[in-house]
C-alpha cells in the first residue's frame, strides 16, 4: 500500500466527506463517482510527480512506468470500486434487490495502455 497516496486521500477534505456518506449508508453513485474522480486526480498527480521526480530526462522505459504506476492503479482501483459496491449494497438493500455489489476487476490491458502511452510521450517529449 502506498503510503503517501493513502495519506493525500485522506488529507482531502472533499474525499473524506464522501467516505464517509458512504460508509454511513448515506452515499450515492454520484457521490461515489467524484470520490473516484477525486482520487482519480489524486493519484495522477502523485504518478506524474514520482516520474519526474525519478526521470528528470524525460526518458522512461515501459518497465520503469509500470513499476511506478502500477501499486498506484491498483490501490485507487480497490479503495474507489470497494466503496461504489457499498453504494450499490446500500441501493439494492433499500429497493429490496438482496444482491450484494460487487466491485469491479482490475483492467489490466488499461494499464497496459497507460504504460505505453506514458513511455511514448516521454520518448517523443526527448527527441524533440
Amino acid at each position: 500500500m502506498d503510503q503517501e497516496f493513502s495519506k493525500l486521500l485522506k488529507k482531502n477534505k472533499t474525499i473524506s466527506r464522501l467516505e464517509k456518506k458512504i460508509r454511513d449508508g448515506k452515499g450515492t453513485f454520484a457521490d461515489a463517482g467524484n470520490l473516484a474522480s477525486l482520487s482519480g486526480t489524486i493519484m495522477a498527480n502523485l504518478i506524474e510527480e514520482r516520474l519526474d521526480a525519478e526521470f528528470p530526462n524525460g526518458s522512461i522505459q515501459e518497465d520503469d512506468v509500470r513499476r511506478i504506476i502500477s501499486p498506484l492503479l491498483k490501490q485507487c482501483h480497490v479503495y474507489t470500486t470497494g466503496l461504489a459496491a457499498r453504494v450499490a449494497d446500500k441501493i439494492d438493500t433499500d429497493g429490496g434487490v438482496h444482491m450484494k455489489g460487487v466491485a469491479t476487476e482490475y483492467d489490466q490491458g488499461r494499464e497496459n495502455e497507460l504504460v505505453k502511452m506514458i513511455s511514448a510521450r516521454s520518448f517523443e517529449n526527448e527527441q524533440s
